[in-house]
């Protein structure tokens, strides 16, 4: 009898072990997949850092190869052709068959366009990725607003300027939790946009204001799913609300990949500049392709117009402070790294905002 009861505990305290341990695993897997910048800001500086400097290189815009400048001439210290860049001047750290660019202070950035034609798929996406998973300017005071998960966004309310605000909102999908938090915290005149939704152009509350229309890179009428969705640019928006002198507090862009287009057309336009918070979820779309081979469906041409839109961001005044990588576009590399190809990054101006 003394057996069966002891055989049955000790079961029941394995069963209980093996639940919590089961718990863990979930809870530490799924807490992988958002990376906050509380921790992720001296995370992303031992990366840049630790175990790549074996062969460190300056790489000049008027070498003909990276492979070239990245071969170890056997002199005393690292070469100093220096890649001088109107934002200053930038290093390469070969890190196993890639190249990663910093600045003088150590930080993830990227060259010129003629510099990013010349690197390989492999060196793409590993700039892509180490840059966007990044923090560049600290926050010391940060709201999250809206719901928990997707449609909840973080506000670095240290960046926060007075009144008047405005607001633009892309991508509603019916979900008014963020745009709702936004107008009664800070008193936003909000406007909140989606061409997809089901939606007609409606008053939702007090300062929330609903369109039917999605931003682009240009004017124009798409059909999706048998419906015409109306498409503007961000400068076309603005002039049409009658915002075309206003300051911009917070611009939140998340649109399944539109985003590349009415970006590459805010930066070309300068519309960008007049925002103070940038908040955009990035969507790569890397098809896994036949049989998972993600090699054959990784473009370098989409990873290069990435790269140059993300520095025409960053020369427009932008720095990020904090980012978080979504669980469900997962992919492996050439190197079976585990990739995500969508990331929330949220931006400060540093032009409208001033730092010691």
């Amino acid at each position: 009898m003394f057996d069966r009861r002891h055989n049955r505990l000790l079961g029941a305290v394995l069963l209980v072990g093996a639940i919590l341990l089961l718990t863990l695993f979930f809870y530490g897997n799924q807490q992988s997949q958002a990376v906050y910048s509380g921790s992720y800001s001296q995370d992303s500086r031992a990366r840049q850092t630790n175990g790549l400097a074996d062969k460190q290189t300056v790489l000049s815009s008027q070498d003909t190869s990276v492979e070239d400048t990245l071969t170890d001439k056997g002199d005393n210290g690292p070469h100093r052709n220096l890649l001088q860049e109107s934002s200053g001047t930038l290093f390469t750290i070969k890190s196993g068959k890639s190249t990663v660019f910093v600045d003088e202070h150590g930080r993830v950035a990227i060259p010129t366009a003629d510099v990013i034609e010349k690197l390989n798929i492999n060196e793409l996406e590993e700039l892509f990725y180490r840059y966007i998973e990044n923090i560049h300017q600290s926050c010391v005071r940060m709201n999250h607003m809206g719901n928990e998960n997707d449609g909840g966004y973080h506000i670095c309310e240290t960046y926060i300027s007075d009144k008047p605000c405005l607001m633009y909102s892309f991508g509603n999908r019916k979900d008014f939790s963020f745009d709702d938090a936004v107008a009664s915290t800070y008193g936003c005149e909000v406007h909140s946009f989606d061409p997809g939704d089901g939606q007609k152009d409606h008053k939702h509350s007090d300062k929330v204001t609903f369109h039917s229309l999605g931003i682009g890179g240009e004017d124009k009428t798409i059909k999706v799913n048998n419906q015409n969705w109306k498409i503007m640019s961000f400068g076309s928006i603005r002039q049409m609300l009658g915002h075309k002198d206003k300051m911009f507090e917070i611009v939140k862009i998340d649109t399944e990949a539109a985003e590349w287009d009415s970006l590459e057309t805010m930066i070309k336009t300068g519309d960008i500049r007049d925002i103070n918070l940038l908040i955009v979820e990035f969507h790569e779309w890397i098809n896994p392709g036949n049989n998972g081979n993600t090699k054959a469906a990784r473009e370098p041409a989409k990873f290069r117009r990435y790269l140059n839109i993300l520095r025409g961001i960053y020369e427009s005044g932008f720095r990020m402070y904090f980012f978080r990588m979504w669980p469900w576009c997962h992919y492996h590399d050439d190197n079976s790294v585990d990739r995500t190809a969508c990331h929330e990054v949220h931006m400060v101006n540093i032009n409208r905002n001033k730092f010691s």
